[in-house]
């Protein structure tokens, strides 16, 4: 039985964790296909946006954290795009900086610009 994912916000946790997922990674072929220099993700809170973010984190990049991405999307509707040829030309491509404001809560300007320039330091030194 598959667990619901309720609140996980990690795609490598959602593939390899026995999660109850849509499978929407086929929406990367699009992404990369349009070209576009700037694409603004707009939805309502809880729509997925950040998992979305870290399954395109996940593809473009060899390795998030430290772990490889290397066959994690063999299974996937992206291997099956176009022949294949997303996942070979694209897959653990590209060096990949991803940061989140989920968690940035603050009252005033001051402290969401210390959490905000506590993410970037924390990106930096991983």
């Amino acid at each position: 039985m598959y667990k619901i994912p309720i609140g996980v916000d990690n795609f490598y946790k959602l593939v390899t964790g026995d999660y109850l997922f849509c499978d929407k990674t086929a929406m990367i072929a699009e992404f990369l296909s349009k070209g576009e220099e700037v694409t603004l993700i707009t939805r309502p809170r809880r729509w997925g946006k950040t998992l979305n973010m870290s399954m395109l984190q996940h593809f473009l990049s060899a390795e998030v954290n430290g772990v490889s991405t290397a066959g994690l999307f063999d299974d996937l509707a992206i291997a099956k795009v176009d022949g294949g040829n997303y996942l070979n030309t694209h897959q653990g491509k590209y060096p990949v900086i991803m940061l989140s404001f989920k968690d940035v809560n603050a009252d005033n300007f001051k402290g969401a610009y210390n959490a905000i320039y506590g993410l970037i330091r924390e990106v930096y030194f991983y």
